[in-house]
């Protein structure tokens, strides 16, 4: 038998469209762990739903439609409304750091749980038919088709790019933003495109496989790989290789636990576990390491 053969066509699109995802956010969310912004991807992912809920009210409105799926909205307009809601994000975020001088963390809580639960409460109120909660949670990877797929490629070709350009600004960035920020305009502008190309990969992944897997694919595996790694680039590599193998393994995993068990397990889901797993699995024999290398 074939590797092709191990799995069908929509498998196969499914897991280009998991590679291409899961290395565009293990370049993306190493940079975001070195400067401790990972919330910043967790506050994004929530505060799109009330883009996403004012954009499922002005098409009940104006088109009459009463039943909605993520899929099912134009890629360009969705894209367009994520975004603008993002960068709104990230505005508010900034103002109540610098006027009301909240830290990073009470300011990214404040505000992704005040936009998020005006984005449940839209929601509830006006697409009671729609079909919005699991998708939005997990996803709908099992209905992507081969068009879907152009955008993940379009995602990983921008962040292999910009990452590639941009390496030694971002490192910079992250260690020593104080200084990056006197010594020239330049990491500004870089800080600013990188803000930009995260809330669209998160955005543009939310729309096919949902808020938990975008937070695990984007924080998981660089934590994981940060028990091992020694510089920057290990630590890129090591995440990139975890995103991948567990990508491939949620895959299989999933298919021969329908085929055996007539069980159908969500492939988000079944992602996000597996990533947990293995950063336990490791933390754990990381500790006995310690612990041996302590006796001796």
């Amino acid at each position: 038998m074939s590797l092709y053969n191990l799995f069908t066509q929509g498998e196969w699109i499914q897991l280009l469209l998991l590679l291409s995802y899961s290395i565009s956010f293990s370049l993306l969310g190493t940079f975001l762990f070195l400067k401790k912004k990972t919330m910043i991807a967790n506050a994004i992912s929530h505060t799109v739903l009330f883009g996403i809920a004012l954009l499922f009210i002005g098409m009940k409105v104006f088109s009459g439609q009463t039943y909605f799926t993520l899929l099912s909205l134009n890629i360009g307009i969705y894209v367009l409304v994520s975004i603008i809601t993002a960068l709104i994000t990230i505005f508010l975020i900034e103002i109540l750091k610098r006027v009301i001088h909240l830290n990073s963390d009470a300011s990214t809580a404040l505000v992704f749980s005040t936009l998020f639960s005006l984005g449940v409460i839209l929601i509830t109120m006006f697409t009671q038919s729609s079909h919005v909660g699991v998708d939005i949670i997990m996803g709908n990877i099992d209905l992507i088709h081969i068009d879907d797929l152009k955008i993940g490629m379009m995602i990983l070709v921008l962040s292999t790019l910009f990452i590639s350009v941009f390496f030694k600004e971002l490192v910079v960035i992250s260690f020593d933003e104080t200084f990056s920020h006197f010594s020239s305009k330049k990491p500004m502008i870089v800080q600013c495109a990188f803000l930009c190309l995260t809330s669209l990969s998160i955005t543009c992944g939310f729309r096919y496989i949902g808020i938990a897997p975008v937070l695990g694919l984007i924080s998981i595996p660089p934590v994981t790989a940060s028990l091992y790694a020694r510089n920057v680039k290990e630590l890129i590599y090591y995440s990139v290789v975890s995103n991948i193998l567990i990508s491939i393994l949620s895959i299989a995993l999933t298919k021969m636990i329908y085929e055996k068990l007539g069980v159908g397990l969500s492939t988000s889901g079944t992602l996000v576990t597996l990533h947990f797993f293995l950063l336990l699995f490791l933390l754990r024999k990381k500790g006995r390491q310690i612990h041996i290398e302590a006796q001796e």
